[in-house]
């Protein structure tokens, strides 16, 4: 009983650090995109698109927005 819980638990854990680990990369591939100006990045298994308009940078993987930035 009590070590089905802890697996239970060591498993949840380790779910969360893969989609922390997976967040961090998609992040990391659009800082890449975004310093070298391309508006379209594969790398790694992500894939990013970078859309700027009216001093706005839009940032979507897989037809998610996961970032919004725009500039004072």
């Amino acid at each position: 009983m009590i070590t089905s819980i802890v697996l239970g638990e060591i498993d949840k854990n380790r779910q969360f650090m893969q989609e922390s680990l997976r967040q961090q990369e998609v992040l990391n591939v659009a800082t890449m995109a975004v310093q070298t100006g391309q508006n379209h990045l594969k790398m790694n298994g992500i894939e990013v698109e970078i859309i700027k308009k009216d001093g706005e940078v839009y940032v979507y993987e897989a037809k998610t927005e996961i970032l919004h930035v725009k500039k004072d």
